[in-house]
């Protein structure tokens, strides 16, 4: 199987259900759910970024820099920056709002609890806390686990 992440590829996986030992071996990702683009120190950079990848957006720039230069600009600059930063905080605002419900939905979902049965004894336990290939526990703290909210899956883990 080969699957593709943001930082490196995987060739292959190897696990073997209810074996914590050898799965351990192999430093698989967690569940932890991530699908947000932005945090706050990225958003800036990232959503201009974007945005003036649309020709659109990329255009007005240069027209705006074509209007400072008096020489050949017939018309004034406020004429091309107004509908320009109105275009490009519209959209920023779309798009900060959207990764805002993302970053909720995540933590909703990452914050899920399912029933672990780990040497005889059922946990309650959040999704993002138990590992993908082996199902192990991976709460920080007894605080961590206490903070999920619904009952959803049943994992089995020796």
């Amino acid at each position: 199987i080969t699957t593709m992440c943001s930082l490196y590829v995987e060739k292959e996986r190897h696990v073997k259900a209810n074996m914590r030992d050898y799965n351990d071996k192999f430093s698989y990702a967690d569940n932890h759910i991530k699908t947000s683009k932005y945090n706050v120190f990225t958003f800036l950079p990232i959503n201009l970024f974007e945005q003036f990848q649309r020709v659109a957006n990329a255009y007005f720039l240069v027209l705006l820099i074509l209007q400072l230069i008096p020489e050949i600009s017939s018309l004034s600059w406020f004429t091309t920056i107004v509908p320009l930063v109105l275009v490009l905080v519209i959209t920023a605002v779309k798009d900060a709002t959207d990764d805002y419900f993302r970053h909720k939905s995540d933590q909703q979902v990452n914050n899920r609890q399912s029933q672990v049965l780990i040497k005889g004894r059922y946990l309650i336990l959040c999704l993002s806390h138990l590992d993908a290939s082996s199902n192990c526990l991976k709460a920080k703290s007894h605080a961590q686990i206490m903070k999920c909210s619904v009952i959803k899956d049943i994992y089995v883990v020796k």
